[in-house]
């Protein structure tokens, strides 16, 4: 009876951590894919900003 209780308790507690590694890795997929997507935009943003600067004529100074 121990044994069989031990061995129940055993199994959640692997099928816990099984759980909580898929979650941070989904977590760390999602936070890498979110940085990528934020460092592209700001790519993007500079470019355009660069672009900008180079067609239009510089005002003010």
């Amino acid at each position: 009876m121990q044994q069989f209780r031990i061995q129940r308790s055993m199994r959640r507690y692997i099928i816990g951590l099984l759980l909580l590694g898929w979650c941070s890795l989904r977590k760390k997929v999602l936070i890498g894919r979110w940085i990528w997507t934020t460092r592209v935009t700001i790519f993007r943003l500079v470019t355009l900003m660069q672009n900008r600067a180079i067609t239009l004529p510089i005002r003010g100074v």
